[in-house]
């Protein structure tokens, strides 16, 4: 992260597939820190910061720690600590990762940065799969949290699963890395159209 009382080089959030964004923080803006970085963040994905919950950045080379980051707004009775931003040094590179937080209405997401350890810019990593992260994947995940809520009530049977199915969003829901490296443990694909 960028210090804005200094001259040092910002921190870099890589899409796939794409050049680096910067991500620019005033850190005399102390009350004001989470704001900055989801409103940069909604200006890279292009999704409303009311959807956001949390920002979750994995604290490598100690793959087992997280700092997990909320948005203020979404979260308010829960736990919020601009401190946990420091962990960021400036000039680090971190590829961006977006998930669903829940999948039925209100959509929501989650946020992760992997360290450049954990990503190539080319090819999929056990950690981060360049297919589910790129542009094409997330403008289309995008518009299911801006324009998926009312088509989720004309499809609603009575269970999230199903009608998630029925609307065709699940492979963006719960996406799977098209390469087969970067793989997690979710529910199998089976859309209704198929046996």
């Amino acid at each position: 992260m960028r210090n804005m009382e200094n001259n040092d080089a910002p921190d870099k959030i890589k899409v796939a597939g794409e050049d680096y964004h910067d991500l620019l923080l005033d850190w005399s803006d102390r009350e004001d820190i989470g704001r900055q970085v989801f409103r940069q963040l909604a200006s890279i994905i292009g999704i409303p910061i009311y959807k956001m919950n949390r920002l979750v950045i994995k604290c490598y080379p100690d793959s087992d720690r997280v700092e997990f980051f909320f948005n203020r707004r979404n979260t308010p009775n829960r736990y919020y600590d601009f401190n946990h931003l420091k962990i960021l040094n400036d000039g680090d590179c971190y590829a961006l990762e977006m998930s669903f937080e829940n999948h039925e209405p209100p959509f929501h997401v989650n946020f992760f940065l992997h360290s450049r350890s954990n990503f190539d810019d080319n090819q999929c990593t056990a950690q981060y799969c360049q297919h589910i992260n790129g542009r094409d994947f997330l403008n289309r995940r995008a518009e299911i949290i801006k324009y998926g809520e009312p088509k989720f009530g004309e499809f609603w049977d009575g269970d999230a699963r199903s009608t998630i199915r029925s609307m065709g969003i699940q492979p963006y829901m719960e996406p799977r890395c098209s390469s087969r490296v970067y793989e997690r443990f979710f529910h199998p694909y089976y859309p209704r159209t198929h046996g």
